[in-house]
């Protein structure tokens, strides 16, 4: 007959086998939508990396020339600001140093002979011009005295010299009529008589030719030469007062281009000058300095090569701070800004956590994957000597919005491009697409399609089976 007991026993067992076949299913009630503040968190991987690099490049301030590696005293590794590193051959620069300084001396003496030269062309200047407005005033006193003095008694003069020769006309026709008169009586030879009229008569036929030769004169010092006097004094008034008024600019121009010539003169000096004082400097400092103290790379130089000035040969990476570069998606510009404080972790050391800050927030991103990843620099201060360049970083933020509406992440479904909750209506379940906004750690934001007091249907949690232990 079979044990009872252990009738009871595979009874159970099989009633609890059967049991962990069967899903639990704990209903979760609905959610009541409300705006509520969610929060959004940052969490981006990157490495550090030095903060500042800084090339390490000899700076000449004037020589242009290839330098030659001399001796190199460090080639790579930690470093302190100042310390030097190489130093450059100086045959090259002496050379050019000697030049400029010839260059100096010729402009020098090409300037005291510009001076020279100036201050005599201005006294000439100053002497042309006193001349010229003597000329000009005398010019202007003869067109004054011409026009109230000389014009009138010249042609008083003219008139006078008419009248002369009328009255002379005159007095020799009433001398003939009184030798008519006086020989008409007398009983003088007849040869006598006839000589003393004739000759009375030629005086008045020259008298008659004088007085029509003078009216012609006159007729021609009205017309011509009065005229011609008068533009004669006017234009000379004219010209003298042009050619001092031309002169003056001229003057005022030529004083202008000799101070331009000092000018450039003094600045080819005080730039020669410069040169020398600045090649003067560069030989004094052929050796190359670290710039700052930390981690100098490899200087791949060696004596005897040539490089170029201010050709960069190595850096130095400042170890008293680090930067993080990384990126982050689109989501995360809409709340994180340049300036923002976030903490940095490094996996491998444990225990490390600093704080830094934004520097650097580009808004112009790259594809990544169906999104964008927008490049992100974060600097922090070296607080620990673990902090190494190159180990990995994670970057962290958060931050807590104004109260939006919102469900839960869990709450949203998607099908395709679709996003969509399902709500409770009248006791229901029913579809309603939505346009999802910021995700959150636990809560996501609805841009559209849910109201405050819509009640969504949360997914019930995954079922899980009952362990049953099996009895021996």
């Amino acid at each position: 007959m079979a044990n009872p007991t252990k009738r009871v026993t595979r009874a159970a067992a099989i009633l609890v086998v059967s049991l962990s076949a069967i899903p639990v299913h704990a209903a979760l009630p609905p959610w009541t939508v409300e705006a509520t503040p969610i929060e959004l968190a940052l969490e981006a991987k990157g490495r550090l990396v030095a903060a500042r690099k800084l090339g390490v490049r000899l700076n000449p301030k004037a020589f242009r020339g290839s330098l030659v590696v001399a001796e190199v005293l460090v080639e790579g590794g930690p470093v302190e600001a100042g310390e030097v590193l190489l130093t450059f051959e100086t045959a090259e620069i002496e050379e050019a140093l000697e030049r400029a300084r010839i260059e100096l001396e010729e402009a020098t003496l090409r300037l005291d002979l510009v001076r020279e030269e100036q201050q005599v062309a201005e006294e000439a200047s100053l002497t042309r011009v006193e001349r010229t407005r003597l000329a000009a005033e005398r010019a202007a006193k003869a067109l004054e005295v011409r026009t109230e003095i000389e014009r009138d008694r010249q042609f008083r003069g003219a008139q006078l010299r008419i009248q002369g020769n009328e009255d002379s006309l005159t007095n020799q026709q009433q001398e003939l009529d009184q030798l008519e008169q006086m020989y008409a009586g007398t009983s003088l030879a007849s040869e006598t008589k006839d000589i003393v009229l004739e000759r009375s008569r030629r005086a008045i036929t020259r008298a008659k030719e004088s007085l029509a030769l003078a009216r012609i004169d006159h007729e021609l010092f009205l017309s011509i030469e009065q005229p011609d006097r008068d533009r004669d004094v006017e234009d000379r008034a004219r010209w003298s007062a042009e050619e001092l008024r031309h002169l003056e600019v001229s003057q005022r121009l030529d004083a202008i281009r000799r101070r331009l010539a000092l000018a450039e003169s003094q600045r080819k000096v005080a730039d020669l000058a410069d040169r020398v004082e600045d090649l003067e400097s560069d030989l004094e400092a052929m050796t190359l300095l670290a710039p700052a103290t930390g981690l100098l790379t490899t200087i791949a130089v060696g004596p005897g090569d040539t490089i170029n000035p201010r050709q960069s040969i190595a850096e130095v990476m400042d170890a008293s701070s680090f930067a993080v570069e990384t990126t982050i998606g689109a989501q995360d510009l809409g709340w994180l800004a340049s300036g923002a404080a976030v903490s940095v972790t490094l996996p491998a050391v444990p225990g490390i956590e600093g704080r830094g800050s934004v520097t650097r927030l580009s808004r112009i991103g790259t594809a990544d994957g169906r999104g964008a990843a927008f490049p992100m620099r974060v600097e922090v201060p070296a607080s620990d000597p673990r902090m190494l360049i190159g180990l990995e970083a994670m970057v962290a933020a958060s931050t807590r919005t104004d109260p939006v509406v919102a469900v839960p992440k869990e709450a949203l479904r998607e099908d395709g491009d679709r996003r969509f909750v399902m709500v409770l209506l009248d006791g229901r379940e029913t579809e309603r697409e939505v346009v999802p906004g910021r995700r959150g750690t636990t809560m996501i934001e609805i841009l559209s399609g849910l109201e405050p007091g819509d009640r969504v249907v949360l997914p019930e949690p995954e079922s899980k089976g009952l362990a049953i232990e099996k009895s021996p």
